[in-house]
């Protein structure tokens, strides 16, 4: 298994946003902001993060 580091965190959820969430039609600013400020990893088994 490979641990990312906190700069990799934070590009795969940049890579999340623009290349999923706003593909989905997703465009509000305070939407995307949120969803960037959020660590989703912190809502999954640590084993997942």
């Amino acid at each position: 298994m490979t641990v990312m580091n906190q700069a990799q965190i934070e590009q795969a959820r940049f890579n999340m946003i623009e290349q999923q969430v706003r593909t989905w039609d997703v465009l509000d600013q305070q939407v995307l902001d949120t969803m960037n400020a959020v660590p989703r990893e912190a809502f999954v088994p640590e084993r997942y993060a």
